[in-house]
């Protein structure tokens, strides 16, 4: 059995924990601290499953085991908030992208003759389908049906609560008429009737 291995120091000033010595308890840390159950990390570090909860639990309450899963844990915490999505303004650039994206989509429908011809063609949130029927005389014909892109529209809205989220623009914070920003909007709509037109 050796020794510990040699401590490295980290770019972020932090000093890591050496690797435990026996490389099957090291194995089962790791799996650990990635998410694995215990019991499927310890048959996977390479013990026996027979008693892999019971293993699992023994294992995991030795401190230096214990000790290295929590190590690892930071680590892979400090590893994904130093990516690239873990920065506030490239989530925000990679949603602008994705939205700019979806726009240019609703603008190249909204130009398509073949879409103008539907109601409501020329916003571009039309999509059509094609649909074979059987016809009267038996004939199999391709019928083209036209609907909202709703799973567009919602993707939009994800996108815009998202952004308004991560610029901090939700939640008690308000518009420059003092209406909630992020709040529900209350919409009524009246018939030409109940208007008296």
């Amino acid at each position: 059995m050796s020794g510990p291995r040699t401590v490295k120091q980290r770019p972020s000033g932090h000093t890591t924990m050496p690797e435990l010595s026996n490389p099957r308890q090291e194995r089962f840390a790791v799996q650990i601290a990635k998410g694995t159950s215990p019991a499927k990390a310890f048959v996977n570090a390479g013990y026996r499953s027979k008693w892999a909860d019971q293993g699992a639990s023994r294992l995991s309450k030795r401190e230096e085991v214990s000790a290295r899963i929590a190590h690892l844990r930071t680590i892979l915490v400090e590893g994904v908030i130093n990516t690239e999505i873990g920065n506030r303004d490239a989530r925000l650039l990679a949603m602008q992208d994705r939205y700019d994206r979806l726009r240019r989509v609703i603008e190249a429908r909204a130009s398509d003759p073949e879409t103008l011809k539907v109601p409501g063609g020329d916003t571009g949130l039309v999509v059509f389908t094609v649909r074979v029927v059987s016809g009267k005389d038996g004939k199999r014909i391709a019928v083209r049906e036209h609907a909202v892109d709703a799973g567009l529209l919602r993707e939009l809205r994800a996108i815009e609560q998202q952004a308004a989220q991560e610029m901090g623009q939700l939640g008690g914070v308000t518009d420059t008429a003092g209406n909630p920003a992020g709040g529900a909007v209350r919409m009524v709509l009246f018939t030409a009737t109940e208007l008296d037109f």
